[in-house]
């Protein structure tokens, strides 16, 4: 082409008419909206600085483009040394690929492209691929890592011989969580946590790209960048780092880059740059989407033009989120093909206790995957473009054949599992749904409509004021996610890669290269959840917000006093988003017998560091307190009581794989009792049933049925109920715990088993609560009424002399608002919230008055 000779053409976007003049390299858009008396406004393309025709970086008249030069202010043609190679790795939760970028001396450009990486199958054949299953296999004495470790995936019992989805355990301070592993403490290669399968995983890959690098003739030379979720925090980055370390694959806190930033440097190298364009007074939003096997990673970053030219920045990122491709496979096996199969056998839920329930599922899930990815393809080849609004009713079905499990039941079989597209339609709207988190028996499934809402939340934009949209990972391929962004996102222009799979890869290999050869970072990180101390009034003081720049200077707050006189402590609870969630509860204490004075000034200093963790200074007084390592990002945000929970977690697995997979009777009653006071409620069923499994009667079925009957397993929580009444037909709990049960199934037997409970143990509060308020509801007041006044009574009593029990916190308020006692209903409601929140509100400090 000429540059004396203007080419245009005309295209039709979503919301605007685009005349594109092209003259030499440079492309400017033209909009307009079809309005009579409606200027035009110009638009600029973002044209990428890689296999450009002609030179880097010349600007024509009316043109800007986005490109590296531009945003690293550096002219990439004199980039001098050009000896090393600069790769980019997408740590994937199913999926890992390898990019890289080097210098060509026969085109004289910098090109970038993934690595095909050799990995042996099960039977010493090799498959070449640019994309490496993130999965480990120890079969037949050999350890299989990639392609095939991932056809055994589910021949294998995981964690014991093939680990897979490690990356979402990284970060987990739980000890040796493997405890069943193959390749054990003793072993020369363990692997008995995710911290471990991420090493021997990483082992194998550098191993593979330095094979690569060798028989491509490239420079011999590294540099490595590594991409993680954007929600990926301090601990789960520092196990990576670790990882990576002990295969000498050197790499900085900078060198780990935010995926969906990964994705969006490729944007500027990739095809996709031609559709992306910065209008002359608008800033355009990118949301990038990067939905995989694993997380719903999500951030939204603005492009536009200053008096220093081109930028970026990020504007916000979701919180870490356990949801991607994997929780729909879940779904399908939990929800359909388990209902399906047991009845196929004549068999009912009841039949299995939680743990084999959950291998028989796990079991089932590689045909889940299967049915899912039929159906998916199915429907891509029926739509027109991201739209699905034509092809909703039509009905089809997609099977899989000759499905054998092995169980103590013995074997489950089906010659065939079916999936229909309504009910395929029906799974991915828990995933779609705006109503937010769906509880499923022992899993909860979340929602990309809260992902993406509390991103853009944080961005303080609207569902209207996104202009485009990047897809990236595996599992956005799904159009039934593509149509929901769509309907959610009208005014969005949605980019799909060529393959979404190599996208971050890329532009992790392009970061590598600005990162190491220019030195520059080119996305700032950003916090992903507000800081904040809770006061004594039970608020919250923000003391770094959301989308705060990593890392920070000094941030000094100023406003915040002691809140009683004479106090001899001040509780300063640092919390992420909510009081619930504590960081860190930094006491500070005097020796003066006279303790601090109200309204004495507390001085505090705050700073995050470049690897996320956050140092605070706090002085009151004469008093000083310096915590240089609390990590606010936890992928955990855990109460006082979860992390008591884990930590006896952590304990039980390290005994269990110094003791062939078996933990003691104390130590598996101790974490059940943990769970239950985490109210984790069905894990605490699951270690009361594996402690009867391996010690016989230990746990009666009371202990067992309420764990379930609080979980909401209600056919569960009664056939407990049940077994444990058959053992004690004259114990008041047993007949009470029966009665409960049947409450909403069956009223006769309901106040039958009430009745009984009375007439065994008539001071039983409960039992009085329960039959008073059903004869108050049924017109017999004055009877009813009686019953709950007494039962009131006997739980007041036992509140004043502090002998109430736990569990009783809940039934006391119930009974004081039946009587009209508020004011005791109120107080003992936030008693209850107290005993959980791990510090004392009367110690916490408060805004000082202006």
């Amino acid at each position: 082409m000429g540059k004396g000779v203007i080419y245009t053409c005309i295209g039709v976007g979503l919301s605007t008419l685009l005349v594109s003049t092209n003259w030499g390299n440079a492309k400017a858009f033209t909009s307009w909206n079809g309005q009579q008396g409606s200027a035009p406004r110009l638009f600029y393309c973002l044209i990428s600085p890689f296999g450009a025709e002609g030179e880097i970086g010349i600007d024509y008249f009316m043109s800007t483009t986005l490109s590296l030069e531009k945003l690293t202010t550096f002219d990439l043609s004199k980039v001098e040394d050009k000896s090393v190679t600069y790769i980019g790795i997408d740590f994937g939760t199913s999926t890992t690929v390898v990019s890289y970028v080097c210098y060509d001396e026969q085109s004289q450009k910098w090109i970038c492209k993934p690595m095909k990486l050799k990995q042996t199958m099960w039977d010493g054949a090799l498959f070449v691929s640019d994309k490496v299953p993130t999965v480990i296999a120890y079969y037949n004495n050999k350890l299989l890592v990639g392609e095939g470790a991932f056809l055994l995936k589910h021949k294998l019992k995981r964690n014991e011989s093939i680990w897979y989805a490690f990356k979402m355990e990284l970060g987990e301070d739980l000890g040796n969580k493997y405890y069943e592993s193959e390749l054990g403490v003793k072993t020369q290669i363990p692997i008995l946590n995710a911290k471990d399968a991420t090493t021997v995983f990483f082992r194998f890959l550098k191993d593979r790209i330095n094979k690569y690098i060798q028989e491509n003739n490239l420079n011999p030379q590294v540099k490595y960048v590594i991409s993680v979720p954007a929600s990926f925090e301090a601990n789960q980055r520092q196990d990576l780092i670790d990882a990576l370390s002990t295969n000498q694959i050197d790499v900085s806190k900078q060198s780990l880059i935010d995926e969906p930033n990964a994705a969006f440097l490729n944007c500027i190298y990739d095809e996709m740059t031609e559709n992306i364009v910065i209008p002359d007074d608008i800033n355009p939003k990118v949301l990038v989407f990067d939905f995989g096997a694993g997380t719903c990673d999500i951030s939204i970053l603005e492009v536009g033009v200053n008096h220093k030219g081109v930028y970026s920045k990020n504007l916000a990122i979701s919180k870490f989120e356990k949801l991607g491709g994997d929780d729909i496979d879940r779904y399908i096996a939990a929800e359909i093909l388990y209902p399906f199969i047991l009845k196929r056998n004549d068999l009912k839920e009841e039949d299995f206790i939680i743990s084999e329930r959950k291998k028989i599922i796990t079991s089932l899930l590689g045909y889940a995957e299967n049915l899912k990815i039929q159906i998916c393809k199915a429907v891509s080849l029926m739509r027109t473009g991201f739209d699905l609004s034509d092809i909703r009713d039509e009905d089809y079905v997609v099977s899989v054949k000759d499905i054998r499990i092995d169980t103590s039941k013995g074997e489950l079989s089906v010659d065939k599992l079916e999936l229909t597209s309504k009910q395929f339609t029906e799974v991915m709207e828990v995933f779609i749904s705006k109503r937010g988190r769906t509880k499923k028996y022992d899993q909860e499934y979340g929602t990309i409509y809260t992902s993406v809402t509390s991103s853009l939340k944080k961005a303080n934009l609207g569902l209207s004021e996104i202009d485009y949209v990047v897809f990236i990972g595996g599992s956005s391929l799904n159009p039934y996610i593509q149509d929901a962004i769509r309907k959610w996102l009208p005014n969005s222009k949605l980019l799909l890669p060529s393959d979404p799979q190599i996208h971050v890869s890329k532009g992790a290999a392009i970061h590598s290269f600005v990162l190491n050869a220019l030195g520059v970072n080119i996305i700032q990180p950003i916090t992903s959840e507000p800081i904040c101390v809770v006061t004594q009034q039970g608020n919250l003081k923000v003391l770094v917000p959301a989308g705060t720049g990593i890392p920070t200077n000094v941030i000094k707050v100023d406003n915040l006093v002691v809140g009683r006189n004479h106090q001899n402590q001040v509780e300063i609870p640092i919390c992420i988003s909510n009081r619930d969630k504590l960081l860190k509860n930094i006491i500070i204490r005097t020796d003066n017998p006279l303790g601090f004075s109200l309204n004495t000034d507390i001085e505090m200093e705050l700073e995050l560091t470049a690897d996320k963790l956050l140092a605070v200074r706090v002085r009151i007084e004469d008093e000083d307190c310096f915590v240089d390592s609390i990590n606010p990002f936890a992928n955990k945000e855990l109460t006082t009581q979860e992390r008591e929970a884990l930590k006896i977690e952590k304990s039980v697995y390290n005994e269990a794989s110094k003791n062939n997979g078996v933990a003691s009777k104390k130590h598996l009653l101790d974490l059940a009792k943990a769970y239950e006071n985490a109210k984790w409620y069905l894990q605490a069923a699951e270690v009361y049933e594996l402690c009867n499994e391996k010690y016989p009667n230990t746990v009666n079925m009371n202990a067992i049925g309420c764990c379930y009957s609080y979980a909401g397993i209600s056919k569960k929580a009664l056939w407990c109920a049940e077994e444990f009444y058959r053992q004690n037909p004259k114990n008041d709990v047993a007949t009470f715990n029966l009665a409960y049960q049947y409450k909403y199934i069956d009223t006769d037997k309901y106040l039958y088993y009430l009745n009984k409970t009375l007439e065994i143990s008539p001071k039983k509060p409960h039992a009085l609560f329960e039959l008073g308020r059903y004869e108050k509801n049924a017109g017999k007041i004055e009877e009813g009424m009686s019953k709950i006044q007494y039962a009131y009574s006997l739980w007041k009593e036992q509140y004043e002399a502090k002998v109430l029990n736990k569990v009783d916190y809940t039934w006391l308020p119930s009974a004081a608002e039946e009587v009209g006692d508020y004011e005791l209903a109120n107080r003992v409601r936030e008693e209850a919230q107290m005993l959980n929140l791990g510090y004392d509100l009367n110690n916490a400090p408060t805004i000082k008055q202006q």
